[in-house]
């Protein structure tokens, strides 16, 4: 059975020159031509009412945050897929925080490129190639200039981690973040998660500087990730003193993680135990990493 695609665009009456039409709109015409070749729907948002049942449903436009959150979200209980194309948004800086809460769960992130392959396909596919997966693992390190540092490490709740202690990390969100963003949204929601919070303002304990992540490694064997294709990219962060006390004070983990579990450990204590996945490779390497630095940093020194 063909699938059903239905393109539903907020805020359709904006009138630009030819000159002026900026590419967001245009990639909103791209679509609607698209559709309409193909025979599927094209809709705006006063006419939701016409929406046929079970279609991938495809929102562009000038949608806000509340216009998601009010009116897209509830045509998940009418549609196949929810889609949000993000270069037909004329708010997408604004709304993109938004939707990487719901990116992982509820809603799918395209662009229009794949929203053509999808409607072109003979046969269902997501992409016209296969694509791999990037995933993040962050090693965080306090209390540097001891030979055995402490590192941040907690216990799982899935059935593979039990008995191991791990690191925070997980898969990029496609189209939202760059891999070290990626890393510390991951790393805070794992391990600096406030239970408390009233809104996006307060939702974590403390807030990870993209840039204090330095790239320490990558794996991208293929078959050592039974999930797919998958890149890991190893991050460490080797936390200077002025702010170790407060980035301690601030461990809180998230729901994967069992309660009381997060904390800065020894390294000696982590490597001596089970430790999940391939974590253990990354704390070695950062470990080495870490040496170099000191040695050259001594060295630094010595020149002055």
């Amino acid at each position: 059975m063909a699938e059903k695609f239905v393109l539903v665009t907020f805020g359709r009456q904006q009138d630009f020159s030819a000159q002026q039409t900026p590419s967001w709109y245009n990639r909103i015409l791209e679509i609607e031509t698209l559709l309409k070749e193909h025979g599927h729907q094209v809709l705006d948002d006063k006419s939701l009412d016409q929406l046929e049942p079970d279609s991938i449903v495809l929102i562009a436009g000038s949608m806000s945050c509340k216009d998601f959150l009010k009116r897209c979200l509830p045509l998940l209980e009418r549609s196949a897929s929810l889609c949000v194309v993000l270069d037909a948004l004329q708010y997408r800086s604004q709304i993109l925080p938004t939707l990487a809460d719901f990116a992982e769960r509820d809603v799918q992130l395209l662009v229009t490129g794949s929203v053509r392959t999808l409607v072109q396909a003979k046969r269902h596919v997501r992409s016209a190639f296969p694509k791999a997966d990037n995933s993040m693992t962050s090693a965080i390190f306090a209390d540097i200039d001891c030979d055995d540092p402490l590192i941040l490490t907690f216990a799982g709740t899935k059935p593979e981690e039990v008995g191991c202690l791990l690191l925070p990390g997980g898969f990029i969100l496609p189209f939202v973040e760059t891999l070290r963003q990626g890393c510390a949204r991951e790393t805070m929601e794992e391990c600096f998660f406030n239970p408390h919070a009233s809104g996006d303002h307060d939702r974590f304990t403390y807030l990870i500087d993209p840039a204090c992540f330095e790239l320490i490694d990558e794996q991208s064997e293929v078959g050592r990730d039974e999930r797919g294709h998958v890149i890991e990219n190893g991050f460490a962060w080797f936390m200077p003193k002025e702010v170790q006390a407060q980035v301690i004070a601030a461990v809180s983990g998230g729901d994967e993680v069992v309660p009381g579990t997060a904390k800065f450990r020894r390294v000696s204590e982590v490597l001596a135990g089970k430790v999940a996945y391939d974590h253990r490779h990354l704390i070695v390497r950062s470990m080495a990493r870490l040496a170099e630095k000191k040695i050259l940093a001594r060295f630094a020194e010595a020149g002055n």
